[in-house]
């Protein structure tokens, strides 16, 4: 069943970015790496897929926005090691929002949860605040209620 969820999921996130870009917009994809602290230190790697687009006041003022696949890894101590596989649907222009489903797990435990961010960004750089909100098990502590996640947008 959980799976089943995961993929509808990632079937819908998948489907906000899959229409074709405009001539004038630009396809924007790369590599995303960053790393997550709060009281648990995790590292993040992934691939953003999207497009560049233009503030609604002038075109000279850019950013872009798309649809990200990553994983997150920690070791929180006194808890097994914990991989969290997101989806992540952002948009970064100086200020930078977005939301993201994590599906977490240690291998013996899992949980679901919905992260919305917020944060700035300049130049593929991201700085955001994010709070966990439990989808599902909520008994899973070695998630973090809080992160601060400081990413690298590199092109491709």
């Amino acid at each position: 069943m959980k799976f089943i969820i995961l993929i509808s999921i990632v079937i819908v996130l998948n489907s906000l970015i899959s229409y074709r870009c405009r001539s004038e917009e630009k396809s924007t994809q790369g590599l995303l790496v960053g790393v997550q602290h709060w009281n648990y230190t995790f590292i993040e790697a992934g691939y953003l897929f999207g497009r560049q687009i233009n503030w609604i006041e002038s075109k000279n003022i850019k950013g872009y926005g798309g649809l990200g696949f990553s994983a997150e890894f920690g070791s929180p101590s006194g808890y097994d090691p914990v991989v969290g596989i997101k989806a992540s649907y952002t948009i970064n222009m100086f200020i930078s929002f977005g939301g993201s489903i994590i599906y977490y797990t240690d291998f013996t435990r899992w949980g679901l949860r919905f992260r919305p961010e917020i944060g700035v960004s300049a130049f593929g750089l991201r700085l955001v605040y994010g709070r966990n909100s439990t989808m599902f098990k909520p008994d899973f502590p070695a998630i973090q209620p809080n992160t601060m996640t400081f990413t690298l947008f590199v092109p491709m």
